[in-house]
Order: structure tokens, then sequence, then C-alpha cells
């Protein structure tokens, strides 16, 4: 898979053993860059057209594969697209476990009909679903991933996005912005590690005006102030330009 900004010369790889870091020196573009990522996250029309292209060079909709977090504050587990996800993997493990799910129904009709019961001596024209898909079990009993962050470090929430995401896969890249403002060297390199270790895509979008330091974890795009594109390869400390 390739990330395309139209106003790159190039195409960026993205590899799923390390992660992908853009750099901008340039205040403004830097926004525009983000307005435009955001943008076609959102399905709209972006300042800058920003796209995936696969392997057969299909492109592909941001909005359709690529999950976006301005701030780790700002993420919420409790919103749809992760609560879309629980119901997606509560319907896989139904498949895969068809007596367990048998059991689980039968329990809820019988919930059900002594709830109606109750209800008899009220003259009242009742009716009812007794068809207990995954989507109305989730929904009907209320569950949700916790959304309780009190105590949690912006590092701490970052981590344990990690551990939900690579559990319910809600997207298949997840494009962050600014986080070398808010996270330690040290914290970065965790964070890297534990994205690769667990399997989740991850691109940063980044603004300095100095050229970054190589990092073991991710391959790095500079695009300085003369908008010169320089790639920063992984456990190396010389750039090429491109």
């Amino acid at each position: 898979m390739k990330l395309s900004i139209a106003s790159f010369e190039n195409l960026i790889p993205l590899e799923k053993s390390q992660v992908t870091v853009i750099v901008i020196s340039d205040v403004h573009f830097f926004s525009k860059i983000v307005r435009s990522f955001y943008s076609a996250y959102k399905g709209d029309e972006s300042e800058i057209p920003v796209l995936l292209i696969d392997d057969n060079e299909k492109r592909l909709d941001i909005s359709s594969h690529c999950e976006f977090i301005l701030s780790p504050l700002s993420i919420e587990f409790s919103s749809r697209r992760f609560s879309t996800a629980l119901i997606n993997s509560l319907k896989t493990e139904f498949n895969n476990d068809v007596e367990g799910m048998l059991e689980v129904v039968h329990l809820l009709k019988g919930i059900q009909e002594r709830i109606i019961s109750m209800l008899d001596d009220f003259d009242l024209p009742l009716t009812y679903e007794d068809d207990w898909d995954a989507s109305r079990i989730i929904k009907g009993l209320s569950i949700i991933i916790d959304d309780d962050i009190k105590g949690l470090s912006q590092f701490d929430m970052l981590m344990r996005y990690l551990q939900i995401v690579s559990e319910l896969r809600i997207a298949e890249y997840h494009v962050f912005v600014g986080l070398r403002s808010i996270l330690t060297p040290e914290e970065m390199d965790a964070f890297f590690k534990e994205a690769l270790q667990r399997q989740v895509q991850i691109i940063c979008l980044e603004q300095s005006e100095s050229i970054p330091s190589s990092n073991k974890y991710a391959f790095m795009l500079h695009v300085d102030e003369d908008y010169e594109e320089r790639i920063i390869l992984p456990k190396q400390s010389e750039t090429l330009f491109i």
C-alpha cells in the first residue's frame, strides 16, 4: 500500500514493518496537509487530494481505511465506529461458536417472555422482536467499551488505544497528529514499538523546522521549507533526497 498526497513528488510506502512519519517544516503547509487529511477522513473534498493506492494501483478512500486522531484526549471508545467494530466481533464469535450463540439467544428470549408475562395485567397491544442478532444484543444490554480516562496520561491513553484497536481492527491505518509535542522520545519509541508488535499501522503527521533524527521503528519523510523531500530510513542517520 502507498499513500498519495497530491502536493508531494512521490508516493509514500506504507509498510507493516515500520511506522510512517511525515515531518513538514512550513507551519502553513503542515496545517493544510492536516486539514486535507481530516477532510478526506470525513469523506469531504480536500484542499489537497489524499488517497491510498494498493498494490494493484487501485485508489482507495481515506475515509474507508483510516482512523484520524487529532489528540489522544479526543479518542471516544464509545463512538459509533468502535461500537460497530464491537458488534462485528460478536458476530464473528457467534459464527465460530454456534452453540454459545444459541445459549445466549435462549437466555434472552426467556428474559423477554418473563417481562411480557409481567405486563399481562395491563391491557396493552404489545409486540416484540424475537430475532436476537449481535447488534440487538450489544445495544440491548448496553455493552460499550469503557470510556473512563480519569488518571490516564496521554501516553497511557495512546497505549490503551493500541490495545483496543489491535483487538477490534476498526481501521487499516491510524493517522496521528503532533505526537512529538506530547510524548518524550522514549515514549514515542515505546508507542511505535507497541504498534508494530500489535500490527497496528501508524501514520504520524508532524511539524518541525529541523530535520528529524532517524528512528529504528520509523520510515520518515521530511519536507523542508523549500518543499524539498528527504527520506530518512530506519536505523540510519543519512538522508536520501527524492
